[in-house]
């Protein structure tokens, strides 16, 4: 037993559950928990951990209530995308009663296994095999050895971000640099075996020539793709994709992020493939950990010969939080429409809010994944964005460089938001014009600065 004399970091208390600087508990943390938390793109020193109120006592629709016990209004990542029906839906009321009355795991296995399989080949007009994992790193990391195990092949081309496995990030081995566009610039892979080295590519550039120059050079027959992240890809690449599935290979579509959010339910959907694989996770389970692998039928036996298992993967919560979803979202045009309405009101009266400030900024195309980026006048894109995350905190609103809307914000809330963007753009440079040496001494107060390497989007 450890005694705490020992302990390098002083006692987490209640007293720091209270206390209206939040630095405390998280300066604990980072003594307790690998990296500060579980989740590298929700670490508070990714937008300022100075005001950024980290921990979360309660929240519903689109606020979240501090362990302070401050009201916010969530228009950042919203979870990192995983709550498209907003937070504590009538869903999770249903799923919370039902586990009160039967446990998560037994002997025996939950119905809604065999039933969420069902459920989703009937709402993506599929015939697919399905596995269900607790979240989307785990499900790619089993979609590509089940793509291996297909294709008889070990090497791999990702277009996009696939999560942190060794699989993924031995894409880095032969350089650094190599992942600098898919959100993780700079990014070493420490504890990637290096003999995982020419196993997995990916394009410096993503465009055919440079995808096609891969393929042909390395023999590749497996290719993961992210049909959007926040775009599309171009009629370009996705010809090419296409060429290269007709000629044997085999595709993968990384859905994790976009599946459920897009018009077609699915953004490779959009671009007229069909995958031989199709991951699924965040939207499916709206809060709840699952994540899916979905495989075409012609691969039933190869699939069988393939050791996977874990656990929880037969955890009930999860798999009734995705049929629960997948009954939500069941009238899709109707939600779909909603979605898109309150999605495109937001981003329509954001960008007129930059605009009526004369602060340039560049924006992605797709409502329902917002990305963007501005600076002001001498300041660069981070700096910029701490300071503007900074006064919206102040504001009551927890904002970031992504923005995933969600079926609760609604209209009328954007405008609001929106009103308060145009109100802090022209506040910070009304006082960068002032003083520009003591908003930099404010930045620097700030702390936004993170260790390590940096990403421009959220994981």
């Amino acid at each position: 037993m450890i005694k705490k004399k020992q302990l390098p970091f002083k006692a987490v208390n209640q007293n720091l559950m209270t206390d209206p600087n939040n630095q405390p508990l998280w300066n604990n943390a980072i003594n307790l928990v690998i990296g500060g938390c579980g989740l590298l793109s929700k670490r508070p020193t990714r937008y300022n951990s100075s005001n950024w109120p980290s921990y979360y006592k309660s929240a519903k629709g689109i606020k979240i209530k501090s362990i302070q016990n401050k009201w916010y209004k969530d228009y950042s990542e919203f979870s990192i995308g995983c709550n498209l029906l907003g937070y504590r839906p009538k869903e999770h009321h249903l799923i919370l009663k039902k586990l009160h009355r039967t446990p998560p795991l037994t002997t025996l296995l939950s119905p809604d296994e065999p039933h969420l399989a069902e459920d989703l080949n009937l709402f993506l007009n599929t015939n697919k095999l399905w596995r269900f994992t607790r979240g989307g790193g785990e499900a790619l990391s089993l979609a590509i050895r089940y793509a291996r195990a297909i294709t008889n092949t070990d090497k791999v081309l990702v277009c996009g971000y696939h999560g942190w496995h060794d699989w993924y990030l031995a894409s880095n081995l032969s350089s650094n640099s190599n992942l600098d566009e898919t959100f993780l610039k700079g990014l070493e892979p420490v504890g990637v075996p290096k003999y995982l080295k020419d196993s997995a590519f990916t394009p410096s550039k993503l465009d055919k020539n440079s995808i096609q120059k891969i393929l042909n050079e390395n023999k590749i027959k497996i290719l993961f793709i992210e049909a959007a992240r926040y775009e599309y890809l171009t009629d370009e690449i996705t010809n090419s994709i296409k060429e290269f599935q007709q000629a044997g290979g085999l595709i993968v579509a990384d859905e994790v992020t976009s599946g459920l959010r897009v018009e077609k339910k699915l953004a490779v959907y959009k671009l007229g493939i069909n995958p031989d694989i199709v991951v699924l996770g965040k939207s499916l389970g709206a809060g709840w950990p699952i994540a899916a692998v979905g495989c075409n039928y012609i691969h039933k036996n190869r699939l069988e010969d393939v050791f996977a298992s874990s656990t929880f993967w037969t955890e009930q919560s999860g798999l009734l939080a995705g049929r629960l979803t997948i009954k939500r979202l069941s009238n899709w045009d109707r939600f779909y429409e909603k979605l898109f309405q309150n999605a495109s009101s937001l981003r329509e009266n954001f960008i007129r809010s930059f605009d009526r400030s004369n602060v340039d900024i560049k924006i992605n195309s797709l409502p329902t994944m917002i990305s963007y980026k501005f600076n002001f006048l001498d300041f660069d894109e981070r700096e910029s964005s701490a300071l503007f995350i900074d006064r919206l905190v102040n504001k009551g609103y927890l904002t970031s460089s992504t923005i995933y809307p969600t079926i609760c914000h609604s209209n009328r809330e954007n405008i609001l938001f929106c009103k308060n963007v145009l109100n802090t753009l022209k506040e910070l440079n009304l006082k960068i014009k002032d003083s520009s040496n003591n908003v930099r001494n404010h930045l620097k107060s700030l702390g936004y600065l993170e260790r390590g390497f940096s990403r421009t989007q959220s994981l």
